[in-house]
């Protein structure tokens, strides 16, 4: 495993999907039938194009770690399609999570066993806001929603949506097959992100790092890390994709 991932550490890279860093042909390469598969789903070409791209870049990426030719990694899926690096490979596994809205990727790494959930969010308006708000956020976010000035409005749903999703996804979870009204978070534009009570059946809220990660105004992201020991602090360092061009052939 790369020794450049200390225990204490997450690695976030951000790449930009509309890049021509990758040519889409050298990427297919790289791929699964599975993932070819889903990427010739998309009709439309820049949202399949896009799919290579952020796939190409996480081989990439879990190249870098594991010392593993890209195209050889593979992948072993769970009961809610989370993708993992297959338990044959041991001590060369690394945890990670991929998210991406438009043109824009994120990729969360991790020693194999943390916990690491991301997610970014495009900021938009979406007609069916107050439907997602009644099914998946708790009875006091709804309420402190309302109360926002209508300018904050939009920014903190996408700051709900991006907390709540980054959190069921480094859990292993599917957004839709917890109570997400039961998962309470802070929200509002410019609070820092935090965890103010879980379901149940999760673990304590105290177990984990939640946090926003920066990358522009139009959008919300958040990173969620499972913590290890009680206390435990974790840096969380940022990359660009680009900065591993000189580690992939010559394209």
């Amino acid at each position: 495993m790369n020794e450049n991932l200390k225990k204490d550490q997450v690695h976030l890279w951000h790449m930009d999907l509309d890049s021509p860093l990758l040519k889409l042909e050298y990427i297919r390469d790289l791929l699964s039938t599975k993932e070819l598969g889903r990427a010739d789903r998309y009709i439309d070409d820049r949202n399949r194009s896009r799919f290579l791209m952020g796939r190409g870049a996480l081989r990439l990426i879990l190249s870098h770690y594991t010392q593993i030719d890209a195209d050889q990694l593979i992948f072993e899926y769970g009961p809610k399609d989370k993708p993992a690096l297959a338990e044959s490979y041991g001590d060369q596994r690394v945890s990670f999570n991929l998210s991406h809205s438009q043109d824009l990727a994120l990729i969360a790494v991790a020693q194999r066993f943390r916990r690491i959930g991301v997610d970014v969010e495009k900021i938009r308006d979406l007609k069916q806001r107050q439907n997602i708000l009644e099914r998946y956020f708790s009875k006091s976010e709804q309420a402190e929603y309302h109360a926002l000035p209508d300018t904050q409005q939009l920014h903190a749903f996408f700051n709900l949506w991006s907390r709540k999703e980054a959190f069921v996804k480094a859990w292993g979870e599917s957004i839709g097959s917890i109570k997400m009204n039961q998962l309470d978070v802070s929200f509002a534009p410019g609070a820092l992100a935090r965890i103010r009570a879980v379901p149940d059946s999760f673990a304590a809220a105290k177990n984990w790092l939640m946090q926003d990660i920066t990358v522009g105004p139009e959008y919300s992201c958040c990173l969620v890390a499972e913590l290890l020991s009680p206390g435990e602090t974790l840096t969380v360092q940022h990359f660009e994709f680009n900065s591993l061009r000189t580690d992939c052939p010559k394209i």
